[in-house]
């Protein structure tokens, strides 16, 4: 199945949750990776949808953080500040928080 049939199927479970605050985005992150670049949509260890995110950045000083969310940014046309970390901070399964968008916006950029 092509990308643009994924994309039209609306039985993709996305990553994402919307809240009163913005939309929640769940990743996995493995940093130290080769390139900066979005993965699979896998399940993580809580039983929900998480986008898997690569980042050459380490994990130390919050770098990987960091890179992940700039890599966030520039893939969903949105600046670095409408996206803050919520949870996961030291570890690998993360939650994001997206201010001021839709999801319906959100939906029409994901990397799948």
């Amino acid at each position: 199945m092509s990308q643009l049939n994924l994309f039209n199927d609306t039985s993709i479970a996305y990553p994402l949750k919307e809240t009163s605050k913005g939309i929640e985005l769940f990743i996995k992150a493995t940093p130290k990776a080769a390139k900066n670049r979005f993965g699979d949509i896998i399940e993580d260890s809580h039983k929900r949808c998480a986008l898997k995110v690569y980042v050459t950045a380490p994990p130390e000083n919050n770098q990987a953080n960091q890179a992940i969310i700039e890599l966030i940014a520039k893939q969903f046309k949105l600046a670095k500040s409408q996206i803050s970390l919520v949870s996961g901070g030291t570890a690998r399964e993360k939650t994001l928080l997206i201010e001021g968008e839709s999801i319906e916006t959100i939906k029409a950029n994901f990397p799948i």
